[in-house]
């Protein structure tokens, strides 16, 4: 009785698990796009110290380009085969995967700096425009600026 109480729920909990993944992933992609403004005058120093050395780095005549990446690669399951015994009303099976897809999402973050002050930040996103990856790249930045341990 159990187990057939606990296969009913088994969607729900599923659907109820990917609202929650899906509202983590929009808060961090929002507090990607608070970034966008809040670290606007912030000093070179204070961003260096924060998010650290920049994957690349380019110096034009009135600008600096610091742009940091991250990336997350991750395995999914793709087609499974089940294998099925047992006799009568009772039976028991395995699911076995046939292969594991990679997939990834990057955030390239680029900080435009005008005498040594931020003065844009831009994302480039394997997402399209969800920046949750993007997130993890200022998320020191912004817990600096507010104070945030």
């Amino acid at each position: 009785m159990i187990a057939m109480m606990a296969s009913l729920y088994r969607p729900a909990i599923g659907l109820a698990l990917a609202a929650t993944l899906g509202a983590c992933a929009s808060a961090s992609s929002e507090r990607a796009r608070l970034a966008q403004q809040v670290l606007i005058g912030m000093p070179k120093a204070q961003l260096l110290s924060c998010a650290g050395v920049p994957d690349r780095s380019r110096d034009e005549q009135t600008a600096e380009y610091f742009t940091y990446e991250n990336e997350r690669v991750y395995g999914s399951s793709g087609a499974t085969v089940g294998i099925f015994g047992g006799s009568g009303h009772v039976g028991t099976g395995v699911s076995v995967p046939l292969a594991t897809q990679l997939q990834s999402d990057y955030c390239e973050a680029t900080f435009t700096l005008v005498d040594g002050v931020v003065t844009g930040l831009v994302y480039n996103s394997s997402r399209g425009g969800r920046y949750a990856e993007c997130a993890r790249i200022v998320e020191s930045c912004l817990d600096s600026v507010s104070g945030s341990p």
